[in-house]
């Protein structure tokens, strides 16, 4: 009952489709790893608004690749997965200075299995957020920040010296 009243709620809360409201899509792509209603409230919500939109296009890519962990089938799992992972690079392709959309690719790559060999890209993209870090733009977005610090310090890919520059941010 719980379950059907929060996606109920997110539902409501997710009703306005024309301002792009990146802290929602973050907190749902967050809760959609393990909460199947959610996630495809979040592949109804960005299927509205991608063609338009990286970011948006980066978030239902993410989804999209999250739903392999609601599903049984090996075969469906990888097609997810595959799905998700072309339209996550088509989404960089089209904004490769975006820190959102290196971000949600980190933590894609930082998150699933090896056997998977989607990582080649987790050593420039580490470096690139930590520079966003260090940079201005970084203060306009303070949910993306302390996001993007969260992850960089809980993926154990950054060293003790990055580390330590992360946290002084």
């Amino acid at each position: 009952m719980i379950k059907y009243i929060s996606t109920y709620v997110l539902l409501i809360f997710c009703t306005n489709a024309l301002a792009v409201n990146y802290v929602e899509l973050r907190t749902l792509l967050v809760a959609a790893a393990t909460d199947e209603a959610t996630a495809n409230l979040l592949l109804q919500k960005t299927t509205q608004t991608t063609q338009q939109n990286a970011i948006v296009l980066g978030y239902h890519a993410a989804v999209t690749m999250t739903m392999a962990k609601h599903c049984y089938l090996p075969t469906s799992k990888l097609s997810y997965f595959k799905k998700g992972k072309v339209m996550l690079e088509a989404a960089i392709r089209k904004s490769p200075s975006s820190a959102e959309l290196k971000f949600i690719r980190l933590a894609i790559q930082c998150n699933i299995p090896s056997m998977l060999g989607y990582a080649q890209n987790i050593s420039a993209d580490k470096n690139e957020l930590i520079q966003y870090l260090k940079s201005n733009t970084a203060s306009a977005d303070t949910d993306l920040k302390t996001r993007v610090k969260k992850l960089l310090l809980t993926c154990n890919k950054c060293t003790a010296i990055e580390i330590k520059s992360i946290q002084n941010l």
